[in-house]
């Protein structure tokens, strides 16, 4: 009986609990309430960016679809801002979030295109080799 990778179900699963801090930062109905502790100008931005890149990065790394995941998380930037100007009272639509969204998702793509960099494993060397 062949073994069986953990892998991919682990991945999966961590790209959909990746969903809820996005969708928590996204929705929530006080948008200060989790960047409330961080007295760091633009703190708001950087969260959107690292959500939109922790979701991004580990759909289209579980996926292998990196345009498709890109254009999925871009769209929702855009109608997460839509949703918090017309239909959450406390929220308002701000197109730097909008940027801080893409800006993430395209980190977050990027990484996920070059796994190298993430799990980078020292190649054994032989002895005489490379000199």
């Amino acid at each position: 009986m062949p073994k069986r990778s953990l892998a991919k179900p682990l991945g999966a699963a961590l790209a959909w609990l990746a969903l809820v801090p996005q969708l928590l930062v996204l929705y929530l109905p006080d948008p200060h309430g989790l960047a409330a502790g961080l007295d760091l100008p633009y703190a708001d931005k950087a969260v959107h960016a690292f959500v939109f890149a922790l979701a991004a990065g580990l759909w289209a790394a579980v996926s292998g679809r990196v345009w498709l995941v890109g254009a999925l998380f871009a769209a929702h930037a855009v109608v997460s801002e839509v949703v918090q100007a017309t239909w959450l009272p406390q929220r308002s639509g701000d197109p730097w979030d909008v940027a801080a969204d893409l800006a993430g998702i395209a980190f977050g793509l990027w990484l996920a295109a070059r796994p190298a960099l993430l799990w980078r494993r020292p190649r054994p060397t032989t002895p005489g080799q490379g000199r």
